[in-house]
């Protein structure tokens, strides 16, 4: 069955029975890494051309550590870890606005751990980690702020499942999901444990579980490798990626030691089994994943369009694939480089490339560069 017509009965499932679990049988994507795994690949079997833009450099633009980045009407929304800032650039990389209101006032946060763009109210809005998330609109002109009773969880990423509806994700929790709804000030479903000796490792997320795919909310587990469904249930688990022998068993998975050690072991683990997902980004037409396997970075390109599935460790001539923070949009990968990094990232043929600026200007103290790179359609 399309995995599409699955998303559109599960969620007529959900809507007609409420909080019951789906029985649908989950969409399975079989990846035989014996015989697909490639060492490396040309930078074109991936991409067919490059848009690189220069992020307007200032006093107020400046850029320290990118978290996350997402695109809405044309205009960059650049999420700054390190500032609790979110600072936004027009298509061509000019600087337009930042937000950054660190305090105890009332347009003011202590600290901002995720964003996202209501695309229904037409707002940003700042998380918190003690769960109070504040509104802009897409200019960046405060709207209010609006604080959950999550009971004292410290949360760090979000999701909005309606209007009324708030999906939480935290790290420290002993359950790591917990919706929420605004017109009952309550959180009413909580969910997703894991063991506790995987805690704080690299098997937990470093980057939000959640992604929108055609107007709904979904939730990527890495440790089993399941896409599910977010409903005011819960988890409605929708599809995986089946690595067969090489899936890790995590409820089996037995760690020791402080954390450095857990690590150790799960780099040594990473020889026989497929660990740790940096990201995991998957539209209508794409999925794209980032992986350790046999102790090295792997990257997994799914066409959904033509079912060719590519699977490979790194690109020719040292090329690197992109990394951390990625966004998916349509047949575009974007992601935000630094200038003295940019080289690793782009191949030497410059018949792909379209730059608003001269490469050879480029000065290492300036901002991040965005790049967008345009998915080989392979149709």
């Amino acid at each position: 069955m399309n995995y599409f017509k699955i998303i559109g009965i599960l969620f007529f499932i959900i809507v007609l029975f409420g909080c019951k679990k789906s029985k649908q049988e989950k969409f399975s994507y079989s990846i035989d890494l014996d015989k697909q795994l490639e060492n490396e690949i040309p930078f074109s079997d991936v991409f067919e051309d490059i848009q690189i833009i220069q992020l307007e450099t200032n006093k107020e633009s400046l850029i320290q550590r990118v978290g996350k980045v997402q695109i809405l009407n044309s205009k960059f929304y650049v999420f700054d870890q390190d500032q609790s800032a979110l600072l936004i650039f027009d298509s061509d990389g000019n600087f337009i606005k930042k937000i950054r209101e660190i305090g105890r006032g009332p347009e003011e946060y202590s600290e901002i751990t995720d964003f996202n763009l209501n695309k229904n109210r037409e707002q940003i809005e700042l998380l918190s980690p003690r769960g109070i998330i504040i509104s802009y609109d897409l200019d960046g002109n405060f709207i209010g702020k609006q604080k959950a009773n999550l009971n004292g969880r410290v949360v760090h990423y979000f999701t909005n499942l309606t209007d009324d509806l708030i999906c939480f994700y935290s790290l420290f929790s002993d359950t790591k999901i917990a919706i929420y709804s605004k017109s009952q000030k309550k959180v009413v479903c909580e969910t997703l444990t894991v063991p506790s000796e995987i805690e704080q490792t690299t098997l937990m997320p470093g980057c939000s579980p959640f992604f929108e795919m055609g107007g709904t909310n979904l939730f990527f587990d890495e440790l089993d490798r399941e896409v599910s469904l977010l409903t005011k249930g819960g988890l409605n688990r929708i599809s995986k990626i089946d690595f067969g022998q090489y899936n890790l068993d995590v409820k089996s998975l037995q760690l020791a030691g402080d954390l450095r050690e857990k690590q150790e072991q799960l780099i040594n683990l990473s020889s026989k089994f497929v660990i740790t997902f940096p990201f995991y980004l998957e539209n209508e037409s794409f999925i794209i994943a980032s992986f350790v396997f046999k102790q090295k970075y792997t990257h997994l390109i799914l066409n959904k369009r033509t079912q060719k599935e590519t699977v490979f460790h790194t690109f020719k001539n040292k090329i690197l694939f992109p990394f951390s923070p990625l966004n998916l949009h349509n047949d575009t990968l974007i992601t935000i480089v630094e200038p003295s990094k940019l080289y690793h990232y782009i191949p030497e043929n410059d018949s792909m490339l379209n730059a608003n600026f001269q490469l050879g200007d480029i000065n290492i103290e300036d901002n991040p560069i965005l790049v967008k790179y345009k998915m080989k359609s392979n149709d």
